[in-house]
Formats: C-alpha cells, sequence, structure tokens
C-alpha cells in the first residue's frame, strides 16, 4: 500500500501549527532508531525556530552516544519540560514509556506520534504511523522529503543510526530496497556512514565480548533444533561491566544458526522478570508470539517481557513457538 506521503507531512505541520515548545519523547531501553530519530528530529525543528527538548526513560548506550551529542538529551526526574507539544516517538504504547509514561500521559499538552509500528486506540488520535516502513528514521526521510527540510550532515548522520539500527546495518529490509535507496541518499548528503557504522558495529569492549561467550555458551536448542535460545543474568552484567545494551547482539546469533526457524534471548532485569528479543528470518512470525504475552513488534523482530522462572518462561515461548508455527 503506497503512502502519500505529502498528506502524511501535513498532519506535523498542522500539529506543529504557532507551538513554541516541543518535548520529544521515545520508549524505554533507548536503542538507535528512537535516539537517531529523536535527535535527526530535535535539530531539523529547532533550525525551524522551536525550542526543543529530548528525554528518553533510560540511559543512552555507549554505541548511541555519539549521535546523542549532536542534540543532547535531558534526564527527567519529577517535571517534564516547559512544553506546549509532545511528540512520542518510535513508540506504539504507553506502557513502553517506562518511567516517563506518568509525565507523558499527565502532560496537558497536545500529543503526536512519529512510528513504524502499528499504533493502538490510546496512541492514534495524532500521528503519522507507516507499519510498512523499516524504522521510525525512514517515516522521518519520508517526512522531511515531502516538506522540503534540510537534510544537514548532522540530521542525515542521526537518520543513518535509526535506519542502520532497525534493520541491523540493511540486513533485514523485509524484501524492500527503500531502506537502501534512502541509505545512498544520506551518504550522497554528507552523513559520516563509516563513523555510524563504527560506533553502532565496531567498538565492542573486552567486557562486551565476554558477556557474549557467556551467552553463546548458553545456546540451547528445541522444537528438533527449529528454535535457539539463551540467557543472560543480571550477575552476568555485574560480572563483564555492561550495561543491558552490550547483550543485544546476542539474539541475531540464536537467529543465524543453520535450520533454526527462531531465535530468542531472555534478559534478566530483575528476579523473576525478563525483557525477551525474539528474531526470525524465515517466515515465522515472530511478533505473534510477542504479542502473547503482552509484547510486540514485528514479523522478524519482536520482544516481551515476561515474568517467571526462567525455564518455565522457556517453556511457554516454546508451547507458543509450535502453536504460531501450526498457523
Amino acid at each position: 500500500m503506497s503512502v502519500d506521503w505529502r498528506e502524511e507531512a501535513e498532519k506535523l505541520v498542522s500539529f506543529l501549527g504557532d507551538r513554541s515548545h516541543l518535548w520529544l519523547v521515545s520508549h524505554h531501553s533507548p536503542d538507535g532508531d528512537g535516539i537517531g530519530s529523536a535527535v535527526a528530529l530535535a535539530l531539523t525543528l529547532e533550525r525551524r525556530g522551536f525550542a526543543v527538548s529530548i528525554s528518553h526513560p533510560g540511559p543512552i548506550p555507549r554505541r548511541f552516544r555519539a549521535v546523542d551529542a549532536f542534540f543532547p538529551s535531558t534526564p527527567v526526574a519529577s517535571a517534564a519540560p516547559p512544553h506546549d507539544g509532545l511528540i512520542v516517538i518510535d513508540c506504539n504504547d504507553p506502557v513502553r514509556l517506562g518511567s516517563l509514561r506518568r509525565l507523558v500521559v499527565g502532560s496537558a499538552a497536545p500529543r503526536f506520534v512519529i512510528d513504524h509500528h502499528p499504533a493502538p486506540p490510546e496512541m492514534r488520535a495524532e500521528n503519522v504511523v507507516c507499519p510498512s516502513c523499516s524504522s521510525t528514521g525512514q517515516v522521518l526521510y519520508q517526512l522531511f522529503l515531502a516538506l522540503g527540510w534540510p537534510l544537514e550532515t548532522d540530521v542525515a548522520s542521526a537518520l543513518s543510526l535509526a535506519i542502520l539500527y532497525d534493520t541491523n546495518s540493511l540486513r533485514l529490509v523485509r524484501g524492500d530496497a527503500e531502506p537502501l535507496r534512502i541509505a545512498a541518499e544520506l551518504i550522497d548528503r554528507g552523513a559520516d556512514w563509516a563513523a555510524v557504522q563504527r560506533e553502532l558495529n565496531a567498538s565492542r569492549s573486552r567486557g562486551q565480548l565476554e558477556l557474549m561467550r557467556r551467552g553463546l555458551d548458553r545456546i540451547r536448542f528445541a522444537s528438533e533444533a527449529r528454535l535457539a535460545y539463551s540467557w543472560v543474568e543480571r550477575d552476568d552484567f555485574v560480572a563483564c561491566d555492561c550495561e543491558s545494551d552490550d547483550a543485544r547482539e546476542l539474539v541475531n546469533w540464536t537467529n543465524e544458526i543453520e535450520g533454526v526457524l527462531v531465535g530468542f534471548v531472555l534478559i534478566e532485569e530483575a528476579p523473576g522478570r525478563y525483557k525477551v528479543s525474539m528474531r526470525s528470518n524465515r517466515g515465522v512470525p515472530v511478533d505473534r508470539i510477542a504479542d502473547a504475552f503482552g509484547g510486540g513488534g514485528h514479523s522478524n523482530a519482536a520482544s516481551a517481557r515476561i515474568d517467571g522462572a526462567r525455564d518455565e518462561v522457556v517453556a511457554a515461548l516454546v508451547d507458543c513457538f509450535h502453536t504460531v508455527l501450526k498457523g
């Protein structure tokens, strides 16, 4: 289904109207798409005369700090920054706002959502949402293009991070070449592609390598080796001097094993609580698995938070995998 980007862009223009102070927020566990998209939009809006602030409900992982520094986000404690407009980026569910949820839901300012995840009813009032886009960065690129807003070098680099992160460095493009065309255009516009790639994929600490070794050692198989999984415990992060983002690549390893249809990784966030990341590149819709546990995402990449003992969580995921596989 084609998107009329001029029509979508007019929604944003209408929302901006005569507002002067904009607050941009994204989801918990800040990632490359949320951070890169927020920075790109903030830079662009500031240059158009708006006062802008960015908040993320969590610390900025090391590998995203270079782009975050283009327009530093502001930690929020008990009060939101002054704003007469609120833009939610790369987040389709109030629950995913984490520690910012109370402030966002309680804000009297009009709200606008820019995302590439399907929007539930409570997030649909004012939005530009394109589930066929690979990333929120791609949505913003199309909006900027439709509006004729300039893609300056720092904006192009921020959008590059967003797109690279959510496509696993352009490996997950869902049969659509548009992200590749956009990547080429961003490079032509001056994006520091090599630097973004280096920060994203080639700046691993020794501690992260040890964390990955532990995760790889734990890989197990189920369902006649069609499903692979692993886990990382809180003690591992302490021992390896790592943060949660340092374990994110492990799920890709579980999904890249010959014969495996789905890979997932359990990240222990608290005793009896796990964030489960899921990947599939062979046609099994992992968003349906995530949905069953109150999570969400896309057909080839999704996540959920699940409470319970690790073995119980694994058993429940395996059962759900069988259900989805049967159709």
